[in-house]
């Protein structure tokens, strides 16, 4: 099975700058997107694990130990790793890496963001995708991204999902994934 990456059939725009239209477009392509993209990762992940991916809660342990053995780092080009230095502000520069996260590794991530986004929806009725476009400064602004959470709080599958990759890349913990959802469902 042939698994590739999820292409928007927009051409880039950082997220903040996106007019309208282009929010309301993208939203829909990605909306549209959803059952493919988790066909996909099903598919791969019961012919590479047997593991069932059957939005049960059980299935994010399966899911994420089996994901944990794709996480991997590539070195940055030379020239890359000292204009990201030299970009950076002095108390940044100890944390710019010369290794970044494998495009492997990122195609599964996104996909997994997605299925877990759907897992959230499906055991919690009053969250629902969308997204919000103020205030500009925001994190995820023009963004999918999961709302109904209390205090207005959403969660943005796909900073999730990496900051995990990040922690994972680091120490190995099948539940990481559960043990986030977990976090997540206290704030009702």
């Amino acid at each position: 099975m042939e698994y590739y990456m999820m292409k928007p059939p927009m051409k880039k725009v950082a997220f903040k700058e996106m007019k309208k239209k282009e929010v309301e477009e993208y939203f829909a392509w990605y909306m549209s997107e959803i059952s493919t993209r988790i066909e996909m990762l099903k598919t791969v992940v019961m012919e590479e694990s047997g593991i069932e991916l059957d939005y049960s809660l059980d299935s994010l342990v399966g899911l994420w130990g089996w994901f944990e053995g794709k996480i991997y780092y590539v070195d940055r080009d030379k020239e890359l790793y000292q204009e990201a230095l030299d970009r950076a502000p002095e108390w940044f520069k100890p944390y710019v890496s010369d290794k970044f996260l494998s495009y492997e590794t990122l195609m599964y991530a996104m996909d997994i963001a997605i299925y877990y986004g759907e897992i959230i929806v499906k055991n919690n009725p009053q969250i629902t995708w969308g997204y919000f476009s103020k205030p500009k400064n925001r994190a995820g602004v023009n963004e999918p991204t999961l709302l109904g959470f209390t205090a207005n709080m959403d969660l943005n599958p796909r900073t999730i999902i990496y900051n995990l990759t990040q922690s994972s890349a680091k120490e190995k913990d099948a539940s990481r994934l559960l043990n986030n959802y977990e976090t997540w469902m206290s704030y009702f």
